[in-house]
């Protein structure tokens, strides 16, 4: 009887406490379409507004996906090479950049942050640009919603680019993702671990640059500004 009343106590500890550590919303952040910069683009899909850029013109488009943790910035030193060619654009996936992030009851209708609403998303947006088809060019995860739209919808994608993409087999059984994103407690201290995994941009960079001598204050302003944009946390 002893031993119920502990395990019972315990358990109690473990699915109460959680909710008992406060998760106030920060403070100053906007949102993302007052941090538009002048090239930027809007476009307003399954009612989430995309923030994308593009360059260049002609008969094919060249859709960039990039990773975790990113956004269009981390293209800006491919999108002028290769609009010399094609017809590109650079968009913020769900979670990231200046593109809105739905919470609450706006996910019941459809969630952007899910595989599946990631890849409807992308074939989305090549159909508004006016193509039928793309080369999808993936970095980090964005490798692997690449990956995902080849494979539901093969005849959208006129060739595939993968930039260190970020595809697992066991991830789904990884016990700390599922706590957090598929439990009441996790998903109420998500904000937190998201405000100490990327609130601190800077030791990411450093740890993600070769050569941080070459880490500027205006590459740390374009990696920083979306941790502006409100709810970047919570979504």
């Amino acid at each position: 009887m002893k031993f119920i009343v502990i395990a019972v106590s315990l358990l109690s500890v473990v699915l109460i406490a959680p909710f008992l550590i406060p998760v106030r919303d920060l403070e100053g952040t906007v949102n993302p379409i007052l941090l538009a910069e002048e090239d930027s683009m809007f476009v307003n899909i399954k009612n989430i507004n995309i923030h994308y850029k593009s360059a260049g013109e002609g008969s094919t488009l060249v859709l960039l996906l990039h990773g975790f943790g990113a956004s269009t910035f981390s293209w800006r030193e491919v999108i002028g090479p290769l609009a010399e060619e094609y017809f590109v654009v650079a968009f913020d996936r769900p979670g990231f950049g200046f593109t809105s992030r739905p919470l609450g009851e706006d996910l019941e209708i459809f969630n952007p942050y899910s595989m599946e609403g990631q890849v409807e998303l992308t074939v989305s947006l090549i159909e508004y640009l006016g193509y039928e088809e793309a080369i999808l060019i993936g970095n980090s995860a964005g490798g692997l919603t690449a990956l995902e739209v080849a494979a539901s919808y093969p005849q959208k994608v006129k060739g595939l680019v993968l930039v260190d993409a970020a595809v697992y087999t066991n991830d789904e059984n990884n016990p700390f993702f599922k706590l957090l994103t598929n439990t009441p407690q996790g998903r109420h201290l998500g904000p937190l671990v998201s405000r100490i995994f990327l609130g601190n941009s800077r030791n990411l960079l450093d740890l993600a640059w070769y050569d941080t001598g070459k880490l500027t204050p205006d590459i740390l302003e374009g990696y920083e500004k979306p941790l502006k944009a409100e709810n970047w946390d919570r979504a």
